[in-house]
C-alpha cells in the first residue's frame, strides 16, 4: 500500500495515528472472522536505533488468527519518505519463523521505498 499526502505533516499524522491506535486497541478485528491480538507498536524516526532508510517508520507486531484457528505471527511495517507513506503487512503460516516474516516484510518495504525514492528524484 502507498499513500501520497499533500505535506510531510499529513504523512507524519498517518504514522502517529498508526502508532497510537495500537495503544488504544491492542486487539483488533480487521474482518468478522479475523482477530489480531497482543499488538505492540514501535516508532523509529530517521537516525534513531540505526534507522537510515526512511524519514520515519512504525512496526506493529502481534498474533493473527482466523476463524478461531491457531495464532500466527503478524507484522505491519509502515515507513515515510517525504509525503509518501508505504506499508507492508505480513502474516505467518505453519512453519514460518518470525525471522522469516521480518525478512520478507523488510525486503518488500525496502523495494517500495527504493521505488518511491526514485520517483521523488525524477528517475
Amino acid at each position: 500500500m502507498a499513500t501520497v499526502h499533500g505535506s510531510a505533516l499529513g504523512a507524519d499524522e498517518q504514522l502517529s495515528t498508526t502508532l497510537e491506535e495500537v495503544l488504544r486497541c491492542p486487539e483488533q478485528r480487521p474482518r468478522s472472522a479475523e482477530r489480531i491480538t497482543g499488538l505492540m507498536s514501535l516508532g523509529t524516526p530517521f537516525g534513531a536505533r540505526e534507522q537510515q532508510y526512511a524519514d520515519d517508520s512504525v512496526l506493529e507486531a502481534g498474533t493473527y488468527a482466523e476463524n478461531g484457528g491457531a495464532g500466527q505471527p503478524y507484522r505491519w511495517m509502515v515507513a515515510r519518505l517525504g509525503t509518501v507513506v508505504v506499508a507492508v503487512s505480513v502474516t505467518g503460516g505453519a512453519g514460518n519463523t518470525e525471522q522469516e516474516l521480518n525478512e520478507l516484510g523488510s525486503k518488500a518495504l525496502a523495494k517500495m521505498l527504493t521505488r518511491v525514492e526514485q520517483r521523488l528524484k525524477g528517475k
